[in-house]
C-alpha cells in the first residue's frame, strides 16, 4: 500500500486512537467486539505456547488482564518463550493496546500493541458456528512485528458481552494511543522501503512534491 493511499486510514486510527483505548473492547457503527470473557483471570495466559511448524519460538497471550509466564514475561499481554530452551521476551503490555479500524468493507478490526521496538498485531477473525477459541501464529513480518489471528464468536461484531458492570479501567500508564501510532507508522515506513527500495521511495515522495 503507497503511503498516498494510507494517509486517510492513517488520519482515521489517530482520530480513534487519541482518547486512549481499551483493550478489551471495540466499538463503531458495526456493533462491539468484545475480548473480556475470553481473558484468564488468574495470572496464567489464556492461549499459552502457540507455536508454528517452522518457528524456534512459543507464543502466549492473554486478552484483557496480564499475566505471568517464565522469569521475565511479568504482567505482560503477549510472551515470546523459545522451544527448547533460553530467555523469553516481553512482546506487549496491555497498556499500549490501540484498535486499528477494518482498512475497507469486510475487512477485520486488529488488536495492535507496541513494546519497545516490537509490534503485535492480533487480527479478528469472526466464527460464528464454533464455541472454540483459536489464536494462530502467522509471521514475524518485517522483523519485530509479530502477526497473530484469533479465531473466535468473540471476535465478532457482539459475539460475546461482558458480565454487567463498568467496563475494565483505562490504561493509566505506558504509551499513549499516539505514541503507538507513531511507532505503527515507522513500521508501516520500513514496509515500504523493504518492498520499494530506498532510490523508488524518495522518488515517489519527490514526485508527489513536485505535483504539490
Amino acid at each position: 500500500m503507497h503511503l498516498l493511499v494510507a494517509i486517510p486510514f492513517l488520519l482515521n486510527l489517530f482520530l480513534a486512537t487519541s482518547n486512549g483505548e481499551n483493550p478489551c473492547r471495540y466499538a463503531d457503527s458495526a456493533g462491539i467486539i468484545d475480548l473480556t470473557s475470553l481473558g484468564h483471570t488468574d495470572g496464567t495466559p489464556a492461549f499459552a505456547d502457540i507455536t508454528k511448524s517452522t518457528s524456534a519460538w512459543k507464543y502466549s497471550f492473554n486478552p484483557c488482564k496480564p499475566f505471568t509466564e517464565g522469569t521475565t514475561c511479568k504482567d505482560v499481554a503477549v510472551c515470546q518463550v523459545p522451544l527448547i530452551s533460553g530467555e523469553s521476551f516481553i512482546l506487549a503490555k496491555h497498556d499500549s493496546a490501540v484498535w486499528v479500524p477494518p482498512a475497507g468493507f469486510g475487512g477485520s478490526s486488529t488488536l495492535t500493541y507496541a513494546y519497545q521496538t516490537k509490534i503485535v498485531r492480533i487480527s479478528m477473525q469472526c466464527t460464528k458456528d464454533t464455541e472454540v477459541n483459536v489464536l494462530e501464529m502467522i509471521s514475524e513480518s518485517p522483523q519485530e512485528t509479530y502477526n497473530m489471528k484469533l479465531f473466535s464468536k468473540c471476535a465478532c461484531y457482539d459475539g460475546c458481552k461482558s458480565k454487567p458492570g463498568p467496563d475494565p479501567d483505562k490504561p493509566k500508564k505506558g504509551l499513549s494511543g499516539g505514541g503507538v501510532l507513531l511507532i505503527i507508522i515507522v513500521v508501516h515506513i520500513r514496509e515500504e522501503l523493504n518492498i520499494f527500495g530506498w532510490q523508488t521511495y524518495f522518488l515517489l515522495n519527490l514526485k508527489t512534491k513536485t505535483i504539490v
